[in-house]
């Protein structure tokens, strides 16, 4: 269940017999909540605040690589959303645009009568990767991370990792 950006929102969904809660607003390339409402929270700030508790966290949004994948672990994810990713995969049914639960597409084609809010938009995507090779490199990334952070495994990585603060020109823009 989901989607929250705080420990109290996670717990209290924990406490109703959520397994699995969905953290992250705002943060995928399809969601405009932030802009819309102004609600939102950086999503490793939500991920480390959120990982306090003892339901699983399930990152959702802002996903870019596998680098990115790695900061949400170490953060404290105990799983990572894909969505866009996953769609440039040959495989995916996704055809030819990604689209947000609270975008107009989805209510259309959900049937709902009246649309009040539109929190989300339509983007189109690329065929790129074919999964296995996507996995393959994907993991890699994961598995090389690892490697700087001197980790055999998730848990290490979390307990290893650090995070400090950098400025933009310090973060290469990939294509």
């Amino acid at each position: 269940s989901g989607n929250v950006t705080s420990f109290d929102g996670v717990e209290r969904l924990h406490k109703a017999g959520v397994d699995l809660v969905r953290v992250g607003i705002g943060g995928s390339i399809v969601c405009t909540t932030r802009n819309v409402t102004g609600a939102g929270v950086p999503q490793l700030s939500a991920i480390d605040s959120c990982s306090k508790s003892d339901a699983f966290i399930v990152s959702d949004g802002g996903t870019k690589s596998s680098g990115d994948m790695v900061k949400a672990l170490v953060a404290g994810a105990d799983l990572v959303m894909l969505g866009s990713l996953l769609s440039q995969t040959y495989e995916s049914p996704v055809k030819d645009k990604v689209y947000g639960m609270a975008g107009r597409t989805l209510q259309e084609e959900m049937g709902f009568k009246e649309i009040k809010s539109i929190e989300g938009r339509d983007v189109p995507i690329k065929k790129k990767w074919y999964l296995k090779d996507f996995v393959d490199e994907f993991s890699w990334g994961i598995r090389s991370a690892g490697t700087y952070l001197n980790a055999r495994n998730i848990q290490e990585m979390r307990n290893n990792g650090e995070f400090i603060k950098v400025g933009n020109g310090s973060i290469k823009k990939l294509d």
